[in-house]
């Protein structure tokens, strides 16, 4: 029978996955979240969702279709990637291989998983792959973008401290540009005049600025007196802070600590190192250098992997020392029967000069020296069953058939039937007989097959 078939348009794709995304959130707050669709490139390293986000904000993401990370032999995958693991070396250690991220800030927002965003900035959407390696991706992702915008308005802050408008202003991810200018309203250090106005929605504001009072104005000169120049606002550099040492922390510590000063951590990727998975091992800027408040910190850490030494050759006890200086403690040990010195490594399981896992098992075969007795005999054993070994496929081979030419004196077939009878051997005579590979005819030696008896 035939059946008609439909297939769904894009729009109806997209009402479906925004839909399933304001199902998750339409217990929140239905009035306050907005869904947008956005296609995503295996290949961008980053897609601008148009959508600016603060503190608090909650995000989540759906999506349809498949898309490939490239390589020698690739393979399609939904959003959630080559999962459930982390994939250290990637951009979003954290995330699968090749999974679909959001990011802003700090934050980095998983597929299908409501998040409570803690950074300010534009939502960004990509594959989780190696920085650089995104040439050969294959594929798009159609992506349904949830977001709930919390209340964020802009606070009033005429009249207060600059110290204290700044860590209100911090709460939203703002750093004020701040300038200093006479006031007869406020005394000296309080801010006088804010921008944006009290109660604006702080959501897409670029920046806020704020005028700090430093004083009344001189008063003005006497009569006939010099006249006084009006002095140009004073600009009054943003607070900076020292970049913390977190190298050797874990990352997460390490992002903790640099958003505990007002900082944003972005991680640039794994490195190959002796150090374990996810330990911090570069920042940039280098701890001790004094940054503004808000600024980006990038950091380097361990991927969990390191290139394998080549140790076949030393004494084992230097083998061991070399693997371990490399971050391989999981070695185990086996002897064999060697023409190398007893104790020195004679082969190791693991290619050298090639990445592994710090976790890997790595196996040395320790040569236990030229053979002693019971080695000794155990070689010619094995040569003497190498060598039989060899002779019985010898014989194995097909025979040939060979006609030997021999002369005799025998009268009749009778006479020679006779001499069988009363078990002398057969007198030479043209017979053919079956022969092995390099066997010889010798008398008596080989099976008769037939003879014939030549009559002179």
């Amino acid at each position: 029978m035939y059946r008609a078939s439909r297939r769904l348009k894009p729009v109806t794709v997209w009402a479906l996955l925004a839909l399933a995304c304001c199902a998750v959130f339409g217990a929140v707050a239905a009035d306050a979240q907005t869904a947008i669709g956005v296609v995503v490139p295996a290949n961008a390293e980053a897609v601008d969702t148009g959508i600016d986000v603060l503190p608090g904000d909650e995000v989540l993401l759906r999506a349809s279709g498949r898309w490939t990370n490239g390589g020698g032999s690739p393979q399609y995958v939904e959003a959630g990637g080559f999962g459930p693991g982390a994939f250290p070396s990637a951009r979003f250690p954290t995330l699968p291989l090749a999974a679909l991220a959001g990011f802003v800030g700090i934050d980095v927002i998983p597929v299908s998983v409501p998040m409570r965003l803690s950074s300010r900035g534009r939502l960004q959407l990509a594959m989780n792959d190696v920085a650089g390696t995104y040439g050969d991706n294959a594929g798009v992702l159609k992506v349904a973008v949830a977001f709930y915008a919390g209340v964020a308005p802009m606070p009033g802050l005429v009249g207060k401290s600059v110290g204290a408008a700044r860590e209100e202003l911090a709460a939203f991810g703002f750093e004020p540009e701040v300038v200093a200018q006479p006031s007869t309203a406020y005394p000296a250090g309080m801010v006088s005049v804010q921008a944006p106005e009290p109660g604006t929605d702080l959501h897409g504001v670029p920046v806020v600025r704020l005028t700090v009072s430093t004083g009344p104005p001189p008063p003005p000169p006497a009569s006939g007196g010099p006249s006084m120049e009006v002095q140009p606002p004073v600009w009054i550099p943003p607070a900076t802070t020292p970049v913390p040492d977190i190298v050797g922390w874990s990352a997460l510590e390490g992002e903790q600590r640099l958003r505990g000063v007002g900082l944003t951590a972005i991680p640039a990727g794994g490195r190959l190192s002796r150090y374990p998975s996810g330990q911090v091992l570069q920042t940039e800027p280098v701890a001790g250098t004094p940054v503004v408040r808000g600024s980006k910190v990038e950091y380097w850490f361990a991927s969990g992997e390191n290139l394998v030494p080549s140790v076949e050759g030393s004494p084992v006890a230097d083998a061991d020392a070399e693997m371990q200086a490399a971050g391989f403690a999981n070695l185990s040990h086996r002897a064999t029967w060697s023409a190398r010195p007893a104790g020195e490594v004679v082969r190791q399981s693991h290619r050298p000069g090639r990445p592994a896992s710090l976790r890997a098992g790595i196996v040395l075969q320790v040569s236990r020296g030229w053979a002693g007795p019971a080695g000794i005999a155990a070689l010619i054993l094995g040569a003497l069953a190498t060598a039989s070994t060899v002779w019985w496929r010898r014989r194995r081979i097909g025979a040939t058939r060979k006609l030997v030419q021999v002369s005799a004196d025998v009268e009749d077939e009778t006479e020679l039937r006779e001499m069988e009878s009363k078990g002398f051997s057969a007198p030479p005579v043209a017979i053919e007989v079956a022969l092995e590979d390099g066997e010889t005819a010798i008398d008596g030696n080989v099976p008769i097959i037939s003879h014939k008896v030549t009559h002179e």
